[in-house]
């Protein structure tokens, strides 16, 4: 075989298994869409009247509160749950890994509307919120973050590199990243905040008499938090679907192309 056709076969293998990856992530969001799409959301009182010991998968609406809040890691907004990520946009060395950061933290509520409520456990959630905040900053270039965001955010990241930055000024810190984390960064921060309505979807267990609501077993799928309405959260699974659908015909007509050229 020459070369050129191996060349071709190669591409033909790459290109078949981005369509299997594609052709599976539609699968599962579909499936997704569907199966969420079928509940209705319960009245949370109804699931106070519900026999001890039953689980079961729901889907309910309601407001967030919570007696100890936290206070996201940035922008210090009261909430029930925040995942704060820092990752690189562009690398002096392509290959290159270090500065990316990510912590997220969530706290036990309750969820409620004028029926009860119920209390959430949004540990190993997925999350959606449409109160996402980016900022972009650059290291080494003279310029960072504006106000209180600079050191906490820039402090943390040279921190997970290992890079000491107790007490630095922000030219110190600009000066400690020469040769360690020099160029162009994002930023974000999710949050849930206390007075969100809710929309969520997951396994109801009766605690000691009260329904909590935690990360879905039976293969089900994780929690789902987002403080979309269920009309637009289904929206954006519809929006995921025709973008893997696409990707799954647009592979397909390549991998026809590559064929009949190679061929």
């Amino acid at each position: 075989m020459t070369i050129v056709l191996w060349k071709v076969l190669l591409l033909i293998v790459v290109l078949s298994l981005l369509e299997l990856y594609s052709l599976f992530r539609y699968a599962q969001v579909t499936m997704r869409h569907r199966r969420i799409g079928s509940l209705t959301p319960v009245k949370l009182g109804d699931l106070q009247k519900r026999s001890a010991g039953q689980t079961d998968w729901v889907a309910m609406e309601g407001i967030v509160s919570c007696r100890r809040p936290l206070k996201s890691r940035y922008q210090k907004t009261s909430c029930v749950f925040y995942r704060s990520e820092v990752f690189p946009e562009i690398f002096r060395d392509r290959q290159s890994t270090r500065g990316r950061f990510s912590k997220s933290e969530g706290v036990l509520f309750e969820l409620s509307d004028e029926t009860g409520s119920v209390l959430v456990d949004p540990q190993d959630a997925e999350v959606l919120s449409a109160q996402v905040s980016v900022h972009k900053f650059a290291v080494g270039k003279g310029s960072g973050l504006v106000g209180s965001l600079v050191n906490p955010v820039l402090g943390e990241v040279l921190a997970h590199v290992g890079v000491p930055n107790q007490g630095m000024a922000q030219s110190d810190l600009e000066k400690s990243t020469v040769g360690k984390l020099e160029g162009s960064y994002q930023f974000s921060e999710t949050v849930l905040s206390v007075g969100d309505t809710l929309f969520a979807v997951g396994q109801v267990k009766d605690v000691s008499g009260r329904p909590v609501l935690t990360s879905s077993g039976g293969g089900r799928g994780p929690t789902i938090l987002t403080n979309l309405s269920r009309v637009s959260y289904l929206q954006s699974l519809s929006r995921q679907a025709w973008k893997f659908f696409g990707g799954v015909v647009l592979n397909a007509l390549v991998i026809a192309i590559v064929v009949a050229v190679g061929v």
